[in-house]
């Protein structure tokens, strides 16, 4: 949004589909009351779809957008990406939770946050062993970590994942890419 503001994107004209969790819209008009009005009326068509867990949204004719609750705030949620036949799952900030490698089993990708070594594990983000786990429960083609807070980079993350999980392991950087349809 500042970026069309401020002319670091061409002027857009076309609508624009902003989708959340639950408290979207309510996070909007709270920074629109801080940065201006404009945020919520930017000039183009702007409509904010909010799914809650347990749903999901026809993005486009071949595009299903589902969301899944998951252990760290409230409003916390995976996402699922279908388009073709392939799945995408992001868990987002997540602690331990079988039920979301029991949602996400068998998916082409699974990206999923791993924050913290074992040594300084908390219960809303998950250690590489926690990632292991929940990549033995899920069983994607693929798994790329993400999230990486400083400490956890000591750690021997590719090691943890392969106890438990023998399929590709990307650790995540910025720009970095995939093609599923090559996958």
């Amino acid at each position: 949004m500042f970026a069309w503001k401020y002319g670091q994107l061409p002027p857009r004209g076309a609508p624009l589909d902003i989708v959340g969790p639950r408290g979207t819209h309510s996070l909007l008009e709270r920074l629109s009351a801080v940065y201006g009005d404009w945020l919520l009326a930017p000039g183009f068509p702007l409509n904010i779809r909010e799914i809650a867990p347990g749903e999901s949204l026809q993005l486009s004719p071949a595009v299903r957008l589902s969301a899944f609750k998951v252990p760290h705030t409230e409003e916390s949620v995976a996402y699922s990406i279908e388009r073709g036949g392939r799945r995408l799952v992001y868990t987002g900030d997540t602690g331990p939770d079988e039920a979301l490698g029991d949602w996400a089993l068998g998916c082409d990708l699974l990206v999923c946050e791993c924050s913290l070594p074992a040594s300084m594990a908390i219960k809303e983000h998950l250690t590489p062993e926690q990632c292991a786990t929940l990549a033995a429960r899920a069983r994607p083609r693929h798994v790329v970590l993400t999230h990486f807070y400083p400490p956890v980079e000591r750690a021997d993350i590719r090691t943890a994942l392969a106890a438990q999980y023998d399929g590709p392991v990307t650790l995540g950087r910025d720009g970095w890419h995939i093609d599923l349809e090559d996958e």
